[in-house]
């Protein structure tokens, strides 16, 4: 099993994402069902200011996501 072509998509809820740390039957998800902090990456390597509107929404996705009250 490998990933999908979701990345090279043009929508990011197209297709599906392979997850490498989960079991084999939980390991395959739909793209928009994945939420990573991995684009701050981005804003650490210097690549996207922090200001910009796709990193300030991917932080709006996020918090949401991850929020614990």
């Amino acid at each position: 099993m490998g990933v999908s072509a979701a990345t090279d998509a043009a929508h990011a809820t197209v297709g599906t994402t392979w997850i490498k740390n989960r079991a084999p039957e939980q390991a395959v998800l739909p793209a928009g069902a994945v939420i990573s902090p991995d684009a701050l990456a981005l804003v650490r390597f210097g690549l996207r200011a922090p200001d910009d509107p796709r990193i300030v929404e991917t932080v709006k996705a996020i918090d949401h996501t991850l929020r614990v009250e």
